[in-house]
């Protein structure tokens, strides 16, 4: 289990979701991925895809939080994956630039965090170890 507390004077989105085997990683992909993600995306190999997917998939749910409107935000008009080469850290979403950062949780779990503005720093607690994380 992890807990992130957060301090910013910019709005801020969250998203962390459990890495779920069973769902369809392509049916869904194509509910929430631009016209050009789909076709990188569908170039990926399988076990390529299922990872990727949570990361684009908790960008944008960040970000959509961040901006304030849930899913009720056309998602797909958020493009994360521009390439499948190019990972960036900013996107533009509602006329806003939202930096994003990894949250680092267990192989089962994918995380980010956006903010409306560069990210300086993250600590991160295990509050099981009680290990500290700086990124």
């Amino acid at each position: 289990m992890t807990t992130f507390s957060i301090y910013a004077t910019t709005p801020v989105g969250i998203d962390i979701e459990w890495k779920d085997r069973n769902i369809n990683i392509q049916e869904v992909s194509d509910l929430v991925l631009s016209p050009l993600e789909i076709i990188n995306f569908n170039q990926l190999k399988s076990e390529a895809k299922f990872h990727i997917f949570y990361d684009i998939w908790t960008k944008k749910e960040a970000i959509i939080k961040a901006i304030g409107q849930g899913l009720t935000y056309p998602i797909k008009e958020i493009e994360i994956m521009n390439s499948i080469n190019i990972k960036k850290t900013h996107y533009a979403a509602n006329g806003n630039i939202f930096y994003c950062s990894e949250l680092y949780n267990s192989d089962n779990y994918a995380g980010t965090v956006a903010l409306a503005r560069p990210l300086s720093h993250i600590i991160q607690i295990n509050l099981f170890t009680h290990q500290i994380t700086h990124y």
